[in-house]
């Protein structure tokens, strides 16, 4: 009878201890009801961007191992030349007012950098990205041509549309207004110009001034480029280069 008493208590004792270590635990004092521990996060692992370039390097002269770094870009539109004194580019064939050259590479998200070099001022100039083709692309465009300005355009034609039929290019976007330094015609003047774009949301700047943002722009992978208006100023893009996310 003992024993069998004895028992009857161990039972209880375990059937106490299993609600108490599997049911539901009280709320100690200095916890809200609905406290969650935190997890551990693990640390994501970040890549490095692709880094293309620099093409068009200005201090490579203009020799052939200055040309075949070029073999990444194409003219599209225009008589590119290379510089008297450095690997840079600019149109030099008067029947193309626009000139497009656009590298064979393809992609989303890239961030370009680019030096605009000039000797007096640069007539209108841009950087190309995500472009199908010159007629269907978005281009950060740099105008002195009076009042210096800087904005994006988009330019939306087919293929076979003449480049300078002026119906391509949109309005001007999130226009600034942005004086470049005059140079003497003698010093080269440079001017550093940087886009990211990234998602739908475009940005550029000018020597680290905010230039223009073009919001809700069509996320696709498209070809970077240069582009050049042609009135016989001597301008170039030089030291381009992408890094692509």
């Amino acid at each position: 009878m003992v024993r069998r008493l004895r028992l009857m208590v161990l039972v209880s004792l375990v059937a106490l201890s299993g609600c108490e270590l599997f049911g539901p635990q009280s709320t100690p004092a200095n916890r809200s009801p609905d406290f969650t521990p935190k997890s551990t996060a693990r640390p994501t692992a970040t890549v490095a961007p692709q880094v293309f370039g620099p093409f068009f390097d200005s201090q490579a002269p203009p020799d052939d191992s200055c040309r075949r770094q070029t073999g990444s870009w194409g003219n599209e539109v225009g008589d590119w030349v290379i510089g008297p004194s450095y690997c840079t580019y600019w149109p030099s064939d008067n029947t193309y007012l626009e000139a497009f050259s656009l590298c064979v590479g393809e992609w989303q998200d890239v961030t370009i950098e680019a030096n605009l070099r000039y000797y007096t001022l640069p007539s209108r100039v841009g950087i190309v990205v995500r472009a199908l083709h010159p007629n269907d692309a978005l281009v950060f465009v740099l105008s002195q041509d009076g009042e210096g300005a800087a904005y994006w355009q988009v330019r939306q034609g087919s293929e076979d549309d003449p480049v300078d039929a002026p119906e391509l290019w949109s309005e001007p976007i999130d226009r600034h207004t942005i004086a470049l330094p005059r140079g003497n015609g003698q010093q080269v003047v440079i001017a550093r110009v940087q886009i990211n774009a990234i998602g739908d949301r475009l940005e550029a700047t000018v020597n680290g001034l905010d230039a223009g943002v073009l919001e809700n722009a069509p996320v696709r992978s498209g070809r970077v480029g240069l582009y050049m208006y042609n009135n016989g100023v001597e301008q170039s893009w030089a030291d381009v280069t992408i890094r692509a996310r």
